[in-house]
């Protein structure tokens, strides 16, 4: 097993969306709830150095799948809802904020379809993924800082 097949099985989480063929995207989002809870409890550098490692990772290893499988086979990359929903939750101070977070960030990657056709046709492949992922997760996190100080407390 060469580097690029170990990149395309990190990038599926290990071939999770070639065994389920429902939309796996919610499954592991749903998964990722616990985790985002403990990453909750870490501080605010260690959450950000965190975040950056994953986006490096994620970079390499949408490199290595693009020229494995091609970008057309894009949708079943998984490991973008990890840094998507850790950049939503980032410095929320507890569980409630963190699935409220997931609602949020859910609803912005339903309604992301038009950022995602104008980064996969600007931007090389590799790097659109990354930044769609990245965007989705600012933008859900705005949105879930405008609910938690005008809508909720």
């Amino acid at each position: 097993m060469n580097i690029a097949d170990k990149c395309v099985d990190y990038a599926t989480l290990g071939g999770i969306s070639y065994i389920f063929k429902a939309n796996t995207n919610i499954i592991v989002a749903i998964a990722l709830i616990p985790l985002a809870i403990i990453f909750t409890f870490l501080g605010l550098y260690w959450q950000l150095g965190i975040i950056v490692i994953l986006a490096v990772l994620n970079f390499l290893s949408y490199k290595y799948f693009v020229k494995v499988k091609g970008i057309a086979e894009y949708h079943q990359i998984l490991v973008d809802e990890i840094l998507g929903i850790l950049i939503t939750v980032l410095g929320a101070s507890n569980w409630t904020y963190v699935l409220l977070g997931f609602i949020v960030y859910r609803f912005v990657v339903i309604c992301s379809a038009p950022l995602v056709n104008y980064m996969l046709l600007n931007f090389p492949h590799e790097l659109s993924l990354i930044l769609i992922n990245i965007l989705r997760g600012i933008i859900a996190l705005i949105f879930l800082l405008f609910i938690a100080r005008y809508l909720l407390f």
